[in-house]
């Protein structure tokens, strides 16, 4: 009887930290595979092509194809892996629970996703 007149306004807080916890993990999972993936890439000695939709380094391929070797495309690829999470919730209030926070949230996780997987 005393439990329900109890109202846990820390749930949805809890809630948020748990989904945090759970992209981090998640993130960790994904680099983990990347780099295993990527240094075996490194021993074969593959040779990659990067097109119009990739920047490699300071973005001055201008648009072009252009040959780059195993090494320097796992370079590009663990960065813009290890860049996702930085670059995407940089902006956004992970305590912010009110309707316009928990939005921009789920946003930032969607955004996460579009570039995981244009990275894979």
């Amino acid at each position: 009887q005393v439990l329900k007149g109890i109202t846990l306004y820390h749930k949805d807080l809890r809630d948020r930290l748990d989904a945090i916890y759970h992209f981090r993990m998640q993130h960790e999972k994904l680099r983990g595979v990347v780099l295993e993936v990527l240094s075996g890439e490194k021993e074969e000695g593959a040779g990659v092509t990067m097109g119009a939709g990739k920047e490699k380094g300071d973005g001055n391929n201008a648009g072009a194809e252009e040959s780059v070797t195993g090494e320097e495309y796992s370079a590009w690829a663990l960065r813009e892996v290890d860049e996702a999470p930085m670059a995407l919730f940089a902006s956004v209030d992970v305590l912010d629970l009110s309707p316009r926070g928990v939005a921009v949230f789920n946003s930032a996780l969607e955004g996460y996703d579009r570039k995981v997987d244009a990275i894979e």
